[in-house]
């Protein structure tokens, strides 16, 4: 994915993205592979304000693939991620999407995981 100067959000609630209960690898694997191609995107689109993925079935190792990209991004101002299957790995990477990126957000929403 390129970057794209207009677009400013992006909402893709409900999408299963994740597929966090796939039982199939193989699956599994190509669906981490969407998310890591949503994460590059974040990485070089510098419009971006407000995303939401609530209930798209990720669960930590999605949410590693897409923090690559949220640690790079410096307009994101609204992040919802609620109703997910999120736990302590995936909400310890978005800490550190925080700590170690240019992350700066004011509203983060986790409700539901």
């Amino acid at each position: 994915m390129g970057s794209n100067a207009s677009i400013t959000d992006i909402k893709l609630d409900q999408n299963k993205i994740g597929r966090g209960r796939l039982q199939h690898q193989t699956k599994k694997n190509k669906a981490y592979q969407y998310i890591e191609s949503f994460g590059e995107f974040f990485a070089v689109n510098q419009c971006l304000k407000s995303l939401s993925m609530a209930s798209c079935d990720f669960d930590d190792q999605a949410i590693h693939k897409l923090c690559y990209g949220l640690k790079m991004t410096t307009t994101l101002q609204n992040l919802n991620l609620k109703d997910n299957e999120i736990g302590n790995e995936g909400a310890e990477e978005i800490a550190l999407a925080f700590q170690e990126g240019k992350l700066r957000l004011t509203r983060l929403f986790l409700n539901d995981n």
